[in-house]
């Protein structure tokens, strides 16, 4: 929403229409590409559980509501 705020701000000062062309359709599907493909990276590296926690036994149980 952050993209789509400045570009609302940003794009009629440089333009004489405000309606996105593919080029800023392509800028931010790259930019949430490269965001994607460092965030899986991390994930990779780090556990996502807490590994050694006394109590992770207890809370992945499935329990019956």
């Amino acid at each position: 929403m952050r993209l789509v705020d400045l570009f609302w701000y940003t794009r009629p000062e440089f333009t004489s229409t405000a309606l996105p062309t593919i080029w800023d359709l392509a800028a931010a599907l790259a930019l949430g590409g490269l965001w994607f493909f460092f965030f899986t990276g991390q994930l990779k590296q780090l556990p996502v559980l807490p590994v050694g926690d006394p109590k992770l036994a207890e809370a992945i149980e499935v329990h019956e509501h």
